[in-house]
């Protein structure tokens, strides 16, 4: 076998400047024989794989340990009737509530009330629907379908909602809730949104939906919120001033979570030890915490001003009192806090307590106002 010329290969552009490399002998490839594994049959790969097993709920969320209020009183008594052996064939329970208002907490006391002999899935939607599209990418929906119908006998689903979620997800609920309603079984249902608001939702979904028990929280008061600040001061042996807890239920009056945060951090940083100047250490201590948005002397100040002139009492402003002089007497206050200091909506909307529409219509209608009154000037 003749040397071949080291010279010719100094680099690639030289050698396609030589012609290519036609001349170079390649090694031949060897096809490599491909081995196929042997399937699995679909219901034992469904089986191995779905994920579905028996809830277990948060033993420490129980109806004999929620504290009951205006928002949550309706919601409450109706759940504790249906507790128990009565759940089981009830058909479809929609629950509505805000963020953070509890729902969570009575799902969870609902589990814990069920006898040992009922079977039932406890988890988010999305948690769900996860599992759904594992089954679906495996081509097993119906296995899939038919092992939630067979394996359980109540579903506890948290957190419904449908936004970005695609066609087959929707049409699966539906299918679901009809089967549970036939066959007299229990699907309990959570959410932030009316039935209506949701988004990406087929018109007969909606109706069956809508076929069910729909039962709605009112909105978190202050009222409820002091009843939760004193309870949960007296879990954590936190004894605080009256002052203390009245600023508590009105800076946290629009989320649950966030008023045991605050008390959690309040007794692991003071443990007995509670300071002279309470309110002044609790702001340096909770403001860290991010979205919260306290009352400061600015607003206190124009709430008195506005309260004296339409003659309602301070309190009543921050409230959620319908009167008409209240009413007048909130707005004007949210108007000035936007216009003057520069608080966005949002903001104001923490401040009071409210839902963050309900401060944009309260703008707009002062808006208003105050064209009519350029006008006829």
């Amino acid at each position: 076998m003749t040397k071949m010329n080291k010279d010719v290969f100094h680099s690639p552009l030289q050698l396609d400047f030589l012609g290519g490399s036609d001349g170079i002998p390649r090694p031949t490839k060897i096809k490599k024989k491909r081995v196929r594994k042997k399937s699995k049959p679909l219901v034992a790969k469904m089986n191995s794989g779905t994920g579905l097993k028996q809830g277990r709920p948060n033993s420490k969320m129980t109806f004999s340990n929620t504290l009951v209020g205006k928002s949550n009183k309706v919601v409450f008594d109706i759940l504790y009737d249906l507790s128990g052996e009565k759940l089981t064939h009830q058909g479809l329970i929609y629950i509505v509530g805000s963020h953070g208002i509890g729902k969570t907490h009575l799902l969870n006391a609902l589990a814990n009330s069920q006898p040992v002999k009922n079977r039932y899935y406890l988890g988010t939607c999305r948690e769900l629907y996860s599992l759904f599209r594992k089954a679906k990418k495996n081509e097993n929906e119906a296995t899939f379908f038919l092992e939630i119908c067979e394996k359980f006998d109540l579903l506890f689903l948290d957190d419904f909602s449908h936004d970005g979620i695609e066609r087959d997800w929707d049409l699966f609920i539906g299918d679901l809730i009809d089967h549970f309603s036939r066959t007299e079984k229990c699907i309990v249902i959570t959410s932030d949104k009316s039935i209506h608001a949701l988004s990406n939702i087929s018109s007969k979904t909606t109706a069956r939906l809508m076929s069910g028990c729909v039962i709605k929280f009112g909105k978190l008061d202050q009222e409820h919120a002091l009843l939760l600040a004193a309870k949960l001061c007296e879990l954590k042996n936190l004894k605080l001033s009256s002052k203390l807890l009245e600023f508590l239920s009105i800076s946290f009056n629009h989320h649950i979570h966030a008023l045991e945060c605050a008390i959690a951090t309040l007794a692991n940083t003071w443990r007995e030890n509670v300071p002279d100047d309470e309110i002044g250490e609790a702001l340096k201590l909770l403001r860290p915490l991010g979205q919260i948005v306290f009352r400061d002397e600015k607003v206190d100040q124009l709430v008195k001003k506005s309260a004296t002139l339409y003659g309602v009492e301070p309190v009543e402003v921050f409230g959620s009192s319908r009167n008409k002089n209240v009413v007048e007497a909130r707005h004007e206050v949210m108007d000035r806090l936007h216009i003057k200091w520069g608080y966005s909506s949002l903001k104001i909307a923490r401040i009071f307590g409210k839902d963050h529409s309900s401060v944009l219509y309260a703008l707009s209608k002062r808006s208003k106002s105050r064209k009519k009154s350029k006008r006829s000037t």
